[in-house]
C-alpha cells in the first residue's frame, strides 16, 4: 500500500493512538489523517480497520503539516 509503518517497539505501543483523538485535538479530520496515511504522507497503520500511529509519528506529521501551512513572510514568494 506504499504506507511506511511506525516502529513496533513495547514503550512504542504505550504512545499508539486512534487517528480520531489526533484529529480532534490539530482540527483536521480522521478522515484528512487517514488520507495522509493511505498516502504515505503520514506514517501509520491499519489495525483491525482501525487506523493508528505513534504520539511520534502524529508529531511528527504535524510539525511538517503546520510548517507548510504558515504563509510566506511578506514580499517572498
Amino acid at each position: 500500500m506504499g504506507v511506511e509503518e511506525c516502529p513496533d517497539g513495547a514503550e512504542e505501543q504505550e504512545h499508539i493512538l486512534s487517528l480520531v483523538e489526533p484529529a480532534a485535538l490539530c482540527g483536521l479530520s480522521a478522515h484528512t489523517l487517514a488520507q495522509q496515511a493511505e498516502g504515505g504522507r503520514l506514517r501509520a497503520r491499519k489495525v483491525g480497520g482501525v487506523w493508528v500511529a505513534t504520539r511520534e509519528c502524529l508529531e511528527e506529521y504535524l510539525a511538517e503539516h503546520s510548517r507548510l501551512r504558515e504563509p510566506s513572510p511578506a514580499g517572498e514568494q
